[in-house]
């Protein structure tokens, strides 16, 4: 019994190692929660902001996805159904919002990577506050 279970634990290791989705085990236990991972943008002595144009653009690929708010300028950027582009140990990704006139706002990086069952961030930040000035148009 305990050779079985020594067994178990070096297989479960191994597996932890390893790079691609395709390497997570097939019969993982995984919790049926959809994970997502939320950012607040909020503009200084405002309570939320939100970006004309908010997209995450993955390094590896350049691909891009755009993003919609969620409640009171806290958006879902990244979430389970993201994990077939996202390496176990990270990858880059950059959260970038833009004006009504395409002016980038912010450009923020961010390391996300997974447990094999739901998305993880790595690094990044929690929140991005905007500065405001006085000639500023948004």
């Amino acid at each position: 019994m305990s050779k079985i279970v020594w067994s178990m634990i070096l297989l479960l290791c191994l597996s932890c190692t390893k790079e691609s989705l395709d390497d997570c085990p097939a019969e993982l236990a995984c919790t049926e929660v959809f994970v997502s991972i939320f950012v607040k943008i909020v503009k200084e002595n405002q309570p939320s902001y939100k970006p004309a144009k908010l997209e995450v653009v993955f390094a590896d690929t350049g691909e891009k996805k755009r993003i919609s708010e969620n409640n009171y300028g806290t958006y879902a950027y990244i979430n389970d159904g993201d994990m077939d582009r996202i390496s176990k140990n990270g990858t880059t990704i950059y959260l970038i919002g833009k004006d009504g006139l395409d002016k980038e706002l912010f450009n923020e990086k961010y390391v996300i990577g997974h447990d094999c069952c739901h998305v993880i961030k790595l690094s990044g930040k929690d929140e991005i506050t905007l500065k405001w000035y006085r000639n500023e148009q948004t």
